[in-house]
Parts: C-alpha cells; sequence; structure tokens
C-alpha cells in the first residue's frame, strides 16, 4: 500500500499560501514551520506543485504564489500532482505471490476489484471537494474564536477540572498512560499531569487544549506569588547586580535563562527538580515545541557556551533564553571555564538584542549532570556579567536567581554581601 502523507500536507501548503500570500512574502521556512516538518520535504513538494502548474515560487521578495484560484484545485487535483504512485492506484497486490501456494494464486482475484472500488470511491471523493471549500471553513473556525481566545470555557473551569481535562488529553495522545489511575486529590493530580507534561514529545497542541492549560498554569503561577525583579535591591559589590533566592518561575522580568541541556527540549524525567524542567513545566508545551522547531531547523545540538531565546508563554517574563554550560567529567579545565564564560556574554547579547532591562540566571552547569564546581562557577558568573554589561547599556539588571542554601552563601560571598 502507498498511501503517505503528501497530499494532506500539499493542501496545507496551497491553503497557507492563499491564506497569507497577501499579508506576507510566503517562504518555504514559513510553510516547514506551520507544518511542522523539514524544509527539505517541503521544498520537494513546492517543486511538484509548481511541475502540476498550481503555484509559482520564486526567490527574493517574490515569494510563493498560486497560479489557479482555489476554487479551480480539487483535492483530487493535489492528489495526482504530489502523490507518485502507478495508475493502478494507492493500493497494490503484490505480484511475486507465490502461484504454488492457493493463498498466493488467488490474492490478486481476491483484492484486486475491491481495491479499484476503493480507489475509484477515493477519487470521486476527492474530485467533489475543491479547496476554495476547505478554505472558507477554516475561515468560519477562526472567525468563531474571539480575540481573547477563550471560546472552550477554560476561564469558567476550576482548577481541578483544568487538570482532569489535560489528563484525560494526555493520556490519550500518550496511550501507555491510560493505565495510570488519577488521583482524587490535588498533589496527586498535579504530579500526574506534570509528568505527562515532562513526557510530552514537542507535536502541536490543538487551541482546545492550550487554552486550558495556559488558564491552569497562570492561576497557580499568581497563586504562588509573582516577584516583581524592579524591587529586588541591588548587591553591595555592584547595585545593577541582584542575588535573589526564589522560583525563578515566578519572577516578573525581561528575561530569565534556563540552563538547558544540548537538545534545548526540556527535561523529559518526571517531576525532576532542576530548573529545565520547572521552566518548561511551568511556560507549557508551547515552549517545548518552539525549542524543537528553533532546533529543526538549526540542524544539530546546540554547543556548549551557545544560547537561544524563545518567547516566554505562561511565565510572568517575557523571555527565555536558553544556553548550554559545559560538562565537567573528571578536572575543571580552561576550555570549560571559556565554555562558561560564553554562556553568559551569549545571554547577555541575546537580551540585549531583544532590548531586555532585566535578566535572571539560574545557575548554569552546576546541576547534577554537569558537575562544575559551584564557587567557581559563581565566580566566572559574576566577574563576566559585570564585565559583558559594560557593552550593553539596555540592561539595567542582572539577578542571580539561587535555588539552594547552598549557592545563596556561595553567591553572596562573590556580591560582597559576606
Amino acid at each position: 500500500m502507498q498511501i503517505s502523507g503528501r497530499l494532506a500536507l500539499a493542501i496545507h501548503i496551497l491553503l497557507y499560501v492563499d491564506y497569507f500570500s497577501e499579508k506576507e512574502r510566503v517562504t518555504s521556512d514559513a510553510l516547514a514551520a506551520s507544518t511542522n516538518v523539514n524544509s527539505v520535504i517541503v521544498r520537494k513538494l513546492l517543486l511538484q506543485l509548481r511541475d502540476a502548474g498550481l503555484i509559482r515560487a520564486k526567490r527574493g521578495m517574490g515569494g510563493i504564489r498560486l497560479l489557479v484560484p482555489l476554487s479551480e484545485i480539487s483535492m483530487y487535483d493535489v492528489y495526482r500532482a504530489v502523490e507518485a504512485v502507478s495508475r493502478k492506484g494507492l493500493f497494490r497486490v503484490h505480484e511475486q505471490a507465490n502461484p504454488l501456494c492457493p493463498v498466493g494464486r488467488n490474492i490478486q482475484f481476491l483484492l484486486g476489484p475491491r481495491f479499484a472500488e476503493a480507489q475509484e470511491s477515493m477519487e470521486e471523493e476527492l474530485k467533489g471537494c475543491n479547496l476554495e471549500q476547505l478554505q472558507q471553513e477554516l475561515r468560519n473556525r477562526e472567525e468563531a474564536i474571539p480575540e481573547d481566545g477563550l471560546t472552550f470555557g477554560a476561564e469558567t473551569m476550576s482548577q481541578e477540572e483544568r487538570r482532569l481535562y489535560l489528563i484525560g488529553e494526555l493520556q490519550n495522545e500518550i496511550p501507555e498512560y491510560r493505565r495510570h489511575q488519577i488521583p482524587t486529590d490535588e498533589e496527586g493530580q498535579w504530579r500526574l499531569l506534570r509528568s505527562l507534561f515532562n513526557l510530552r514529545p514537542p507535536y502541536e497542541a490543538s487551541w482546545e487544549f492550550l487554552e486550558v492549560q495556559d488558564a491552569l498554569l497562570r492561576e497557580m503561577t499568581r497563586a504562588k506569588g509573582i516577584t516583581e525583579a524592579s524591587e529586588l535591591e541591588g548587591s553591595p559589590l555592584d547595585p545593577q547586580l541582584v542575588l535573589w533566592q526564589g522560583d525563578i518561575t515566578t519572577l516578573h522580568c525581561d528575561a530569565i535563562v534556563n540552563a538547558a541541556t544540548a537538545q534545548l527540549l526540556g527535561c523529559f524525567q518526571p517531576l525532576h527538580s532542576c530548573v529545565d524542567n520547572m521552566i518548561h513545566t511551568m511556560s507549557g508545551v508551547q515552549l517545548r515545541i518552539k525549542c524543537n522547531e528553533l532546533m529543526q531547523k538549526q540542524g544539530h545540538d546546540e554547543p556548549a557556551g551557545g544560547a537561544k531565546i524563545t518567547p516566554a508563554y505562561n511565565l510572568p517574563c517575557r523571555y527565555v533564553i536558553h544556553t548550554v554550560g559545559p560538562v565537567v567529567t573528571t578536572e575543571l579545565t580552561k576550555r570549560e571555564e571559556e565554555a562558561l564564560e560564553s554562556c553568559y556574554r551569549a545571554c547577555l547579547a541575546l537580551a540585549a538584542e531583544n532590548e531586555c532591562e532585566t535578566v535572571a540566571f539560574s545557575c548554569i552547569s552546576t546541576g547534577g549532570a554537569f558537575q562544575f564546581p559551584p564557587t567557581k562557577a559563581a565566580k566566572i558568573a559574576v566577574e563576566t556579567v559585570k564585565n559583558a554589561m559594560k557593552g550593553y547599556p539596555v540592561i539595567q539588571k542582572v539577578i542571580f536567581n539561587v535555588y539552594s542554601d547552598r549557592d545563596r552563601i556561595i553567591y553572596r560571598r562573590e556580591l560582597g554581601f559576606d
């Protein structure tokens, strides 16, 4: 059987081109982001659609345009353009069956007519629907969503109702977890839900799911209490450098820095206490989806010392800057020290580029898997940030966020409190 996903992807592309061509220049990268597939696949489909006379694709300012109105393009036309099948259709009976076997010598006669009937029925169905009909249905669905996006009733749900809805949706997405009994208490339900968040791969989520998730997470953050970065006092070493012990996911600032892994997809270990897990959990599944988009485009892991910036979604900050610290396997080397310095410089450069006035750093590379000596790491952090800030006048305040008492004591020394 030769069924593939090319037909759906090609229709997606044509609808996108029609929807956005008057608003922006449509590119293969934009189409890859919308379809969430590799840009190489998108470009191959674009070539097939071009060869079928359905689109024009030009480099530069022209972008991708339709050559035929959607009303004149049937789903069958798209099917014929992109499905590389023989004239025998999508369904093919293997021709080398053993004629000495009673099943082998009869299978062609049993399945051939039925496959032909199914093929004919499918083609007639595809011919009966043009892409203008699909586009109109799409626009109707979008118009039914108010500007505030609240159509699913998430704002009227209780927190328990939100948790139960999200658990059910995630158990449907991850079938092996359907057998897990849903606890009746709040803490148990949250632990199960957070575990499912942690395990969920970076594929797209429905707007209904996101609406309920966003309402749940924002209410949780509000209930925990939000700390204003503007109200935090500076250190004796430098009034622009601040020490704060607390939950970084509750800090209202321009950007927080996540101590990420090289894949940038967050921590997949359920309920792990690392900052990477906490940030991805409270930001929502959108963060992993966005990080995956960045990494697919980049095509390789993020090197130690590098950084990427994303929206913060449900966190009270504007951005999350993800940086990958060095891993110390034996004794600390100069190379690892330089990589850690690069983390801080890269993060500040991205913060300044995005006009962030307040930036909060979590402790980078000192977690269990990285093993950078915490005292040396704090010294590098403070010295590097203090020197680098001179080149970024837009950054008014840098907060060193610590979670443990050990790190608080270390940073108090480095910042001149003790």
